[in-house]
C-alpha cells in the first residue's frame, strides 16, 4: 500500500552516491506500529499467557516503546524507499545507508539515507574505436615442423626425437614413428595423417590466441577511455567474484586459499588490495558493456539463456535459478555486444 512521504535536501556524492533526507508523517507510522504489535503478540510467550494471549500492555512494557518505535520506522522505510527509488528515477545498488534523525511519537519520522546508485556517464565512440582496431593487420599464425614433434611427443608416454623416432620411457628400445605407430595414437591411417591434424589443430589454437589478443586489446583501449567514477560496491562485488574464481582453481587443484596464502606469505587484505586494480576495470567494463547493450538494444536470445540455465542448473542443482539466469543473460549478452 502506497505511503505518504517527502524528499528534501538531495546532495549528489563521489562515486555515485545519493544523499537525501525522507521524511513521513506520523499519522503514516500508526499502521506500522499497529503491524509490528500484532505480530509481536502473536510471537510472545510469558508465564501465565500462552503464545498470542499475553495483554498489549505488557508487551509493550517487555518490549519498550523505543524499539516499537524503531520497528515501526523500518517498516515505514522498506515501503517508502523503492516509492522514493522509482517517483525520483534512481537506479539503487546495493543497501542503503539509513540513518534516523527524528523518531518520537506524534511527530514525523525523520531520516538521512545514502545510496549508491548505477553511473551516468558518456559512452565513448565504441563504433570508432572497434572500426580502427578492426582495421588493423591481422597476424597470421603459422605452424613450425618442431611445433607438431612436440605435440606428437606428448600424445603418450613417449619422446619423439629429432630423428622421427619414439623412444619408450625405459629409453631401451626406440621406434620409428610409422603408419603403424600413428594409429595407435588415435583414428589416423598414416605418420602423414596424423602430422596434418595436429597441425591444423595447432593453426586453429594459434590463430583462437591472436582473436583473443585482438578482443583484449580492443576492450582495453574501450575501458581506457570510459570515464566514470565507480562506485565502491560495484568494485567490492567484482573482487568477491574475483576471490570466488581463485577459490574455484584452487580447489580444483586440490589447494585451498588458505594454504595458498600461507604458502605466498600473504594475507587476504593484501591479495585483495593486490586484486583492486584489476577489478575496477573489470567492473568499468561490465559496466561500459551494460550501457552499450541499452544503447543498441541488444538482448541474449531467450532460447540460448534457457538452454543454458537448464545446463547449469543440472550441474549444480542448488544453485538459486533467479541468479543463475541473471548471470547467464549477462554472458551471453556482454558476448553479443562484444561480437
Amino acid at each position: 500500500m502506497p505511503i505518504q512521504y517527502a524528499v528534501t535536501k538531495k546532495k549528489e556524492l563521489p562515486k555515485s552516491l545519493l544523499e537525501f533526507q525522507i521524511e513521513i508523517p506520523a499519522e503514516e507510522l500508526a499502521p506500522h506500529l499497529r503491524r509490528v504489535l500484532e505480530h509481536l503478540i502473536r510471537e510472545t510467550e510469558l508465564p501465565g499467557f500462552r503464545k498470542g494471549f499475553v495483554p498489549e500492555k505488557m508487551v509493550r512494557e517487555r518490549v519498550g516503546e523505543l524499539a516499537l518505535w524503531e520497528k515501526a520506522a523500518g517498516e515505514a522505510l522498506s515501503v517508502a524507499l523503492p516509492e522514493v527509488c522509482k517517483a525520483e528515477m534512481i537506479d539503487a545498488i546495493g543497501h542503503p545507508s539509513i540513518t534516523v534523525t527524528t523518531l518520537a511519537p506524534g511527530n514525523p519520522l525523520r531520516a538521512a539515507i545514502t545510496i549508491a546508485q548505477m553511473p551516468r556517464f558518456a559512452l565513448p565512440d565504441y563504433k570508432e574505436i572497434a572500426a580502427s582496431a578492426n582495421a588493423k593487420p591481422r597476424e597470421a599464425p603459422t605452424v613450425e615442423e618442431k611445433e607438431v614433434d612436440a605435440i606428437i611427443a606428448e600424445l603418450r608416454p613417449a619422446r619423439l626425437h629429432s630423428g622421427g623416432k619414439i623412444r619408450a620411457e625405459d629409453g631401451k628400445d626406440a621406434v620409428p614413428l610409422s603408419d603403424e605407430t600413428a594409429k595407435q595414437l588415435g583414428n589416423f591411417n598414416s605418420v602423414a595423417e596424423l602430422r596434418a591434424a595436429v597441425s591444423e589443430n595447432l593453426k586453429r589454437q594459434k590463430e583462437e590466441g591472436v582473436r583473443q589478443k585482438r578482443r583484449a586489446a580492443l576492450l582495453h583501449e574501450l575501458v581506457s577511455e570510459t570515464k566514470v567514477e565507480l562506485p565502491d560496491i560495484l568494485i567490492g562485488s567484482e573482487l568477491a567474484r574475483m576471490e570466488a574464481e581463485l577459490e574455484g582453481e584452487l580447489k580444483r587443484l586440490g589447494a585451498t586459499l588458505e594454504k595458498y596464502l600461507a604458502e605466498t606469505k600473504k594475507t587476504k587484505e593484501g591479495l585483495r588490495a593486490e586484486m583492486q586494480p584489476d577489478a575496477e576495470k573489470r567492473a568499468r567494463l561490465h559496466l561500459l558493456l551494460s550501457n552499450i547493450a541499452g544503447a543498441e538494444k541488444v538482448t541474449a536470445p531467450p532460447e540460448q539463456v534457457e538452454a543454458e540455465v537448464k545446463r547449469i542448473l543440472a550441474e549444480h542443482a542448488h544453485a538459486a535459478k533467479e541468479a543463475v539466469r541473471f548471470f547467464v543473460e549477462t554472458l551471453l549478452t556482454n558476448e553479443k555486444v562484444i561480437a
